[in-house]
């Protein structure tokens, strides 16, 4: 399925991992492991909350609650199936790039550990 950007989820998943790797120098083979696998969560992860975010956007206010009809006499509304995804996969996303964050912050030699965070702060700030 092709965006509005005319990239697949697939090309959209691998442009954000080479955007994550890029921040992986100076990891030792055992954390690059790690970190590889880290990645590709991550990558997916990210695109898939876009993909979500798109479609909580395209409903508008209707986005947030849905509702429901449990037998003959019980309705009401409660959080969009999209909603409770995207909050559950947001929170595994962060906790995702805090691992990240350490593994990397861990490895960097203890004189300039504020520098590497502060790189891959300021990249999942400009997402």
């Amino acid at each position: 399925m092709a965006t509005t950007t005319g990239l697949t989820k697939q090309e959209r998943v691998d442009k954000e991992r080479d955007k994550l790797r890029s921040q992986l120098k100076g990891l030792n083979d055992r954390q690059k492991k790690v970190a590889e696998k880290l990645t590709n969560e991550l990558a997916w992860m990210a695109v898939t909350l876009e993909d979500i975010r798109a479609k909580i956007d395209e409903r508008g206010a209707d986005g947030y609650i849905s509702e429901y009809k449990n037998g003959e006499n019980q309705w009401g509304t409660k959080e969009s199936p999209e909603i409770m995804i995207y909050h559950k996969t947001i929170s595994n996303y962060m906790k995702g790039i805090k691992q990240l964050t350490d593994l990397v912050a861990g490895e960097k030699e203890e004189t300039e550990p504020d520098a590497d965070v502060a790189a891959i702060m300021d990249f999942i700030a400009k997402k």
